[in-house]
């Protein structure tokens, strides 16, 4: 591996093959400590996410590169395709902003890069470029297309690639060059450098396990008088023509999720906090039950007003004032009723509590107050709904009774 820093110490448990990438279980691939060996670190999971004045534009994607494979891409085709690719478009449909007002960003353990592309105001020059280094700058993707294709066996493709390599540069192709600022020392620390054919087909995914791990680097640039950490201290840029591609790294904390086998049960927290349920609920019942009775006692005095009429019969007001005097000795009893519940849960769940000699009767009398608050307002609840609609039907019947007397008049 070329990271620095890359701890591979002991296999999982049970490991018999190379990690995820795919790799053979090559036993001569294999430490005889059984320790990992530079040769199964060789691949690297990753989290992108491009995001849009800090605001998330897709969701969060794993990603697997195993280095220098078709799941892989070279440095500078990266560069390429998605930092100076000014027609590359947000994979969310809606979002029409340009690459320059996206950022894209990579995870992996503690680490996270950020990608962001600027206009500068200046193009980089390129006259001073020698010739051979502009050429070699400009076949390294057609070259990397040769080694895949020759890789799988497509010799026709692979000529094709080779002959096209020989071709001279396009007069208007702009190569890369990079150099690195550094952020304490406030300066650009590094002379601008293009890339060459080597480094335009590094693996991408190698470059940020070098980014990711590579903690003890430091700059060295004693012209500058700057020995900074490359990697919290650096922001490294790669520009062409007029753009540059700016990746900054920082340090994050990612949270993990743990899930308690057995969570605390604090007894008499939950005990008071039923006994002052119970408490709201039988202060908020007695105003309901003060509300109907209102309700029916208007609705009956209505009625009443209705006898001395010649239209309406005394029969159907009757039947009217018979369902509202159900509805009212409904309410009452049920009044009645829960007041009894709750005294009684009230002073069992009191006597449990000073009782320490038995235990299961506790538990039981507590999984009664527990519970009841949510039985009570069940019970309030299916009341309530029937109540209503009888009083909305006696409400009905009254207004017809006196569209037929006004009728009338």
């Amino acid at each position: 591996s070329s990271s620095l820093c890359v701890d591979f110490g002991h296999p999982p448990n049970n490991r018999k093959a190379r990690p995820w990438n795919g790799g053979k279980n090559d036993p001569a691939q294999r430490s005889l400590s059984g320790k990992i060996t530079p040769l199964d670190h060789q691949a690297i999971l990753i989290t992108s996410v491009w995001m849009t004045d800090k605001t998330q534009c897709c969701p969060a994607e794993v990603k697997g590169i195993c280095y220098y494979s078709m799941q892989d891409v070279s440095l500078g085709q990266f560069l390429r395709d998605s930092c100076f690719n000014l027609s590359l478009k947000c994979q969310n449909p809606s979002c029409k902003k340009s690459v320059i007002d996206h950022s894209l960003s990579f995870i992996h353990n503690d680490g996270l890069i950020n990608i962001s592309v600027e206009r500068m105001d200046n193009p980089i020059p390129t006259s001073g470029l020698p010739r051979d280094q502009r050429r070699g700058d400009a076949t390294a993707a057609e070259s990397s297309a040769q080694s895949s294709s020759a890789a799988s066996g497509s010799k026709q493709q692979a000529q094709e690639a080779s002959s096209s390599s020989e071709n001279p540069p396009p007069a208007d192709y702009e190569p890369i060059a990079t150099w690195t600022y550094c952020t304490r020392c406030d300066q650009v620390v590094t002379p601008l450098v293009f890339l060459s054919k080597q480094t335009w087909q590094w693996s991408f995914g190698k470059f940020l396990e070098v980014y990711f791990y590579n903690r003890d680097a430091i700059i060295n640039a004693p012209g500058h008088r700057c020995s900074c950490r490359m990697q919290g201290a650096s922001q490294l840029f790669f520009g062409c023509g007029s753009l540059a591609a700016r990746f900054t790294y920082e340090r994050i904390v990612p949270y993990s999720v743990f899930c308690r086998r057995h969570l605390p049960f604090d007894e008499a927290f939950h005990r008071q906090h039923a006994l002052q349920d119970l408490e709201h609920i039988s202060s908020t019942s007695s105003q309901l039950f003060v509300k109907y009775d209102r309700q029916i006692d208007s609705i009956s005095r209505e009625t009443r007003e209705l006898f001395g009429s010649a239209v309406n019969k005394p029969e159907h007001l009757q039947a009217v004032l018979s369902e509202l005097n159900l509805v009212s000795s409904e309410v009452n009893d049920a009044s009645k009723v829960l007041r009894e519940k709750i005294s009684s849960v009230t002073a069992k769940c009191t006597k449990a509590a000073s009782d320490s000699k038995r235990p299961d009767l506790r538990f039981e009398y507590n999984e009664a107050l527990f519970n009841f608050p949510w039985y009570s307002r069940r019970y309030l609840f299916l009341l309530a709904s029937a109540w209503n609609e009888r009083l909305s039907a006696a409400g009905q019947a009254l207004s017809a009774m006196k569209k037929i007397q006004h009728a009338s008049g």
